[in-house]
């Protein structure tokens, strides 16, 4: 059942490039649907409206930390 629906979405998700190959705004326009639907699916999982921290957060976060521990000690 799970692999069906990775299917499904893996269909959805599938851009057929060699049928718009001379056509740049049909191109153009298979990309932006595809991205509509892939931000509509990071919605619904709840992905995009995520708080987990970002890349800096998590390195400011650590530093913070360590200095933390130094004035302890």
């Amino acid at each position: 059942m799970e692999n069906a629906k990775n299917t499904k979405r893996a269909n959805k998700l599938n851009i057929k490039y060699s049928l718009a190959q001379e056509d740049p705004i049909d191109i153009e326009r298979r990309v932006r649907r595809a991205f509509e639907i892939l931000f509509d699916e990071m919605e619904k999982t709840g992905r995009l409206n995520s708080k987990a921290p970002t890349k800096e957060q998590k390195i400011s976060n650590k530093i913070i930390k360590q200095k933390h521990e130094i004035n302890r000690e």
